[in-house]
């Protein structure tokens, strides 16, 4: 017959509610400890794209502001512009362009060279506009070349519809009620004015507190803000300087600072039209000089 032996008392029972409890515990804290980690991955990757979004918008901007002015162009660069002369100087002058020539308010000034002299605008410390040689026809037989008109412009931010149905990113804010814009126009853009009111406004960034331009004077060697100083004589500006404040959704307020300039080379267009006359001068006195000597060989018979 075969017996039956008793196990023993401590494996008669399974596990003892204290040992559930204590192993809840332990589980408990390590989701915790999971749930704060991610948590607090998640808001500081949010964070981060806020914080980038403000800081790409902000050099997304700065950076076509830059490709825009250091293609800016006008023909002073390299020329000198025509200078008025006395009426009984104007029949020593050769070039019927010149005589003919109507100035405009887009194109004021006509160069030695015939070139003509685009206008610099800036009515205010928070607007430019100039003339450009960076266009890209993107449809054929368009009326355009690769020269365009550019402008930016600061304006008060209003949105369009109901401000409560808008993303916080897009809501306009008291601390920072601008935006800047930029106009572009590229067709026929040797038109005798430009009608801005009517060409398409871009935006290029929002939520602005402080905007402000500045432009290089090259006889004082300093940035000013008076534009029509500088341009009043000679059209033709190599630097400018920008200065900006604005303001993230998290209330941080970024200022930016930056100069650009153009891509022309620094050419002194007078001294090289000094020099030119100057030589022109002595090969026409050299050239009299040998017409006399000819006459003079002439009336006497020539060479024996």
């Amino acid at each position: 017959m075969m017996k039956r032996h008793k196990l023993n008392s401590k494996f008669n029972h399974g596990t003892s509610l204290i040992e559930v409890l204590i192993a809840l515990l332990i589980m408990s804290g390590l989701l915790i400890s999971v749930y704060i980690v991610v948590d607090a991955s998640t808001k500081n990757a949010d964070t981060f794209i806020i914080e980038d979004e403000d800081f790409l918008s902000i050099e997304a901007a700065m950076e076509r502001i830059r490709l825009d002015f250091s293609q800016i162009y006008t023909p002073l660069y390299y020329s000198v512009p025509v200078i008025k002369k006395r009426k009984s100087d104007e029949d020593e002058d050769d070039s019927d362009n010149v005589k003919d020539y109507v100035p405009t308010d887009t194109f004021p000034q006509l160069t030695t060279t015939g070139g003509l002299v685009p206008e610099i605008y800036s009515e205010n410390p928070q607007e430019i506009s100039f003339f450009m040689s960076g266009n890209k026809r993107k449809v054929a037989d368009q009326k355009q070349s690769h020269f365009a008109w550019v402008k930016y412009s600061l304006r008060e931010y209003k949105p369009e519809g109901n401000i409560d149905d808008l993303l916080p990113r897009y809501k306009p804010r008291e601390d920072a009620p601008f935006e800047l814009v930029r106009q572009y126009v590229a067709d026929n853009p040797y038109r005798e004015e430009l009608q801005w009111e009517e060409v398409k406004q871009n935006v290029m960034l929002r939520h602005i507190r402080d905007f402000k331009i500045t432009f290089w004077d090259e006889k004082r060697r300093k940035f000013v803000d008076n534009l029509k100083q500088i341009t009043r004589k000679n059209k033709m500006l190599r630097a400018i300087r920008l200065e900006m404040s604005t303001v993230s959704l998290d209330n941080f307020e970024t200022k930016t600072e930056r100069i650009f300039m153009t891509n022309w080379p620094l050419f002194d267009a007078q001294k090289d039209q000094k020099e030119r006359e100057s030589k022109l001068e002595k090969a026409k006195k050299k050239n009299q000089t040998n017409s006399n000597k000819d006459s003079s060989f002439d009336s006497e018979g020539g060479f024996q």
